[in-house]
């Protein structure tokens, strides 16, 4: 892999020990401002280079398996952390899931919707569970698809998630043209789902009753 070049203030190059490009996990559009990206065990905060990519500059200390961490401030995310990459990779790739607020762009299909417990006695919320949808693609084996990008729930239960699909995909869909899908939890590793429901394509639709913890299936 070509090495990054460190940005054009230098005056010099210095060799990159890593850089992280945070991306908009529903556009895949790079993300340079109003977050804050740290890697545990560096004190130094990365510089931005001219490609809007987070790098942290060689000073000779080997680079040990550590966490790159995003804070999204103000933007309507929800953070991440991934593992640094390990020589000789150099290029570490951060996507955002959307937060509640996350305002989406015509044409993108997403879900909007809130998560409790139990379906039985006064609903409590679902608090920091990790959420996904799951589609049926006509040409997988297994046709059931994970969606790439995995949203969390916030202190009140709610949650977006979306679908991005690439061209070699092929979504089914009911008579209506809606696609088939499933929400799906993963708590303590373990990955539970609702029932099968379709959601419309092309737009962003607001559940209006909770999806049920208790319900799910594994």
């Amino acid at each position: 892999m070509s090495r990054l070049i460190a940005p054009a203030e230098r005056a010099y190059q210095r060799k990159v020990l890593f850089a992280a490009e945070v991306v908009d996990g529903v556009t895949l559009a790079r993300i340079s401002r109003g977050v804050t990206v740290s890697a545990s065990a560096i004190a130094a905060p990365p510089v931005v280079n001219a490609s809007g990519m987070f790098v942290w500059l060689d000073d000779g200390v080997p680079l040990a398996p550590q966490q790159v961490s995003v804070d999204p401030g103000l933007l309507p995310y929800l953070g991440a952390s991934v593992t640094t990459p390990l020589p000789p990779q150099r290029l570490v790739q951060i996507q955002l899931a959307p937060g509640r607020g996350y305002a989406f762009q015509a044409g993108v299909t997403a879900l909007r919707f809130s998560l409790i417990v139990s379906d039985i006695g006064p609903p409590v919320p679902a608090a920091d569970v990790e959420v996904f949808l799951r589609w049926y693609d006509a040409g997988a084996v297994p046709p059931w698809t994970d969606a790439p990008v995995r949203s969390r729930t916030d202190v009140h239960g709610d949650a977006s998630a979306a679908l991005r699909f690439r061209r070699a995909d092929e979504p089914a869909k009911d008579a209506a043209g809606a696609l088939r899908v499933r929400l799906c939890a993963q708590r303590g590793g373990n990955v539970t789902m609702s029932n099968e429901f379709v959601l419309a394509e092309g737009r962003v639709t607001d559940q209006p009753t909770a999806f049920a913890l208790n319900k799910f299936l594994p």
